[in-house]
């Protein structure tokens, strides 16, 4: 794994790549980075319709609302 591949997010609209989870219509969450390129270099994907984000935070549902109260 590439340093900093574990706090990288990436956004697509591809549900073929694997471990990618639906967020809403269209949208997917993460999946198998390695595989995502490949479906990029086959030509079955565009790199541009992946997005890459580093850094994030979570919160637990609720734990927002409490923490800007």
């Amino acid at each position: 794994m590439h340093p900093g591949a574990a706090n990288l997010t990436m956004l697509h609209s591809h549900g073929l790549v694997r471990g990618a989870v639906e967020v809403a219509r269209g949208l997917y969450y993460g999946g198998d980075l390695q595989h995502a390129a490949e479906l990029v270099r086959c030509g079955d994907a565009a790199a541009a319709d992946f997005s890459f984000y580093r850094g994030r935070v979570d919160w637990q549902p609720g734990e927002l609302r409490l923490s800007c109260a």
